[in-house]
């Protein structure tokens, strides 16, 4: 069991990496997370090797073989493409920046499924008494870190968390059985491309007061009214930071910066007069 508890530790280190990113740590962001991650490799590979298998069909080996690339291949997408690397695993801090784009706007945390089934591959690949139990402790705790996250750490990182909460659901897309999968991404994919604009501002928020969600429509409109200091000024950096991405792209904006392509808010008060 001492490996099963190894990997504990592993899940425990890599989610330590958001209060890194909290405490604004700088360098120690990438090594939390490289750490964590060598713990779980280091424990489930002890675990193939020492533990006794069974004797199971060698063509189980196949179905576990395509269900590990594939969730390995989901996992990378998930947390390495669907979200900013460089933001989220290199730079100090946080950069306000809540993605709720792609998977995130199916369901707030989508890496549980692909490790499920992760999981469900090791214990197909490598099939003993031991695998079984660490890829049920794990998965477990896995779900427990995640709901802490959700519950605690998130809304601290990012001031528009609770409204995410409201409109996307934790682990269990509920809305999309009701609605229809294939129909809530072709959706989600039309919100993703509208422009930004004053009238479809102004007609989502007649649709939350028509179908009466005044919770919703309070968090879209005032919620700024509900937050502290710090978190106002969070909101603020983030707002100033998106303009200051417009600004790169017009002519105006890059006379006015003299050529300059600051990527935070300090950079921006060091180089543009």
């Amino acid at each position: 069991m001492l490996f099963v508890f190894t990997g504990i530790a592993g899940f425990v280190v890599i989610h330590l990496f958001d209060l890194v990113a909290l405490k604004r740590i700088r360098f120690i962001k990438p090594v939390t997370w490289i750490i964590g991650v060598l713990l779980l490799i280091f424990a489930t590979g002890s675990i193939a090797i020492t533990a006794t298998p069974y004797s199971w069909p060698d063509w189980v080996i196949v179905p576990g073989l395509v269900l590990l690339i594939t969730s390995i291949a989901s996992i990378v997408y998930t947390l390495f493409v669907n979200l900013p690397f460089s933001d989220t695993y290199i730079q100090a801090g946080i950069k306000d920046q809540l993605v709720t784009s792609g998977l995130y706007g199916l369901v707030r945390h989508p890496g549980l499924y692909p490790f499920a089934g992760l999981v469900l591959a090791l214990v197909l690949i490598f099939p003993s008494t031991l695998m079984i139990a660490a890829a049920i402790i794990w998965l477990i705790t896995d779900i427990a870190l995640i709901v802490f996250q959700d519950r605690v750490v998130f809304p601290r990182m990012f001031s528009e968390y609770k409204h995410y909460q409201s409109r996307v659901p934790m682990l269990v897309p509920a809305m999309l059985i009701k609605e229809g999968f294939c129909k809530k991404l072709v959706s989600l994919r039309q919100e993703n491309n509208k422009p930004y604009g004053r009238n479809n501002t102004m007609s989502k928020n007649v649709d939350l007061f028509k179908k009466g969600k005044n919770e919703e429509l309070w968090q879209r409109c005032c919620g700024f009214i509900d937050l502290g200091i710090e978190d106002f000024m969070r909101v603020q950096r983030r707002l100033l930071l998106e303009q200051l991405q417009l600004l790169k792209k017009c002519e105006l904006g890059r006379k006015v910066m003299k050529g300059a392509e600051p990527e935070t808010v300090d950079e921006f008060k060091h180089l543009v007069p």
